[in-house]
């Protein structure tokens, strides 16, 4: 596999984005499932957003290096532990996020006729159910999904190490995989590269983490797409609810309005906001 640049990132999904969402709900008459599986999968991309957020407030403290225009992020080893836990936290909840996903489409049965046993088939279907949905999408959540399987099933893989890094193309200090080959048909896993740009010091071959802000578009793309079908769905086998189209359902799930630029990334929830927090879970 070829090492590829990182592509530029000019949009971040928020939380002012995902208030959209639930707000685009009000109002629509939903089953008790149908309404679980909704208001489950808003609150586990919520989740992946805090996921996101969290790897770079490890970043932010870490100490440069003089001499480079970037100025490279250099962790301390507990630094370095600690953005392996939250890396492990974020792809954790990733594979979670696109779950609910699934769970979505399974409850929803009457628009999309689809269930699946596992996130590799559910991203598999996506070109097949919306052919113009974007192909680095989709490359992203299956380069996580390959990356968080690594994480979580050792036994199924060659044995590898770990190691953080930062380079040109990818100046975020973050998590690489890195082993020896394995032997019988597959000695490398799916997803990684040999020629890595640290492969002198990472042999033999290397799995970069995927870049956490990309990964949460792309779920976030795929989320609204969704959700876009269900809206629609919905008002059309309704006679409370006039049809409404996919470009009107699109406009209320992603408003004009919404700032989605670097500077908003962190914005807060105007649903979930101080004084405003959701009511506190109970112990049974």
């Amino acid at each position: 596999m070829t090492h590829e640049m990182r592509p530029l990132i000019t949009r971040y999904a928020n939380a002012r984005l995902v208030d959209a969402w639930d707000e685009a709900f009000s109002g629509l008459t939903l089953n008790a499932f149908e309404r679980l599986a909704v208001t489950a999968g808003i609150e586990e991309y919520r989740r992946l957003l805090r996921r996101r957020d969290e790897l770079d407030a490890l970043r932010d403290p870490m100490t440069r290096s003089v001499g480079t225009s970037f100025g490279w992020q250099i962790p301390t080893t507990g630094q370095q532990h600690d953005l392996y836990d939250s890396t492990k936290s974020y792809f954790d909840t990733f594979y979670s996020s696109l779950s609910h996903l699934s769970s979505v489409v399974a409850r929803f049965s009457s628009i999309f006729q689809r269930n699946f046993s596992d996130n590799a088939s559910l991203i598999k279907w996506i070109p097949k159910r919306w052919p113009s949905f974007s192909h680095g999408a989709i490359q992203d959540l299956e380069r996580a999904r390959l990356f968080r399987a690594l994480l979580n099933h050792p036994q199924q893989f060659p044995v590898h190490n770990w190691n953080t890094a930062c380079f040109p193309g990818n100046e975020h200090v973050h998590v690489v995989l890195f082993g020896p080959k394995g032997r019988g048909k597959n000695p490398i896993p799916r997803g990684a590269e040999t020629d890595h740009p640290l492969a002198d010091v990472m042999p033999d071959w290397q799995f970069d983490a995927p870049d956490e802000v990309s990964v949460t578009n792309s779920v976030g793309n795929l989320a609204i797409q969704i959700l876009t079908d269900v809206i629609e769905g919905l008002t059309q086998r309704s006679s409370f609810h006039a049809n409404t189209s996919q470009v009107q359902v699109f406009r209320k799930l992603v408003p004009e309005t919404i700032d989605q630029s670097a500077a908003s990334r962190a914005i807060r929830s105007e649903i979930f906001k101080p004084g405003n927090d959701p009511a506190p879970r109970m112990d049974l």
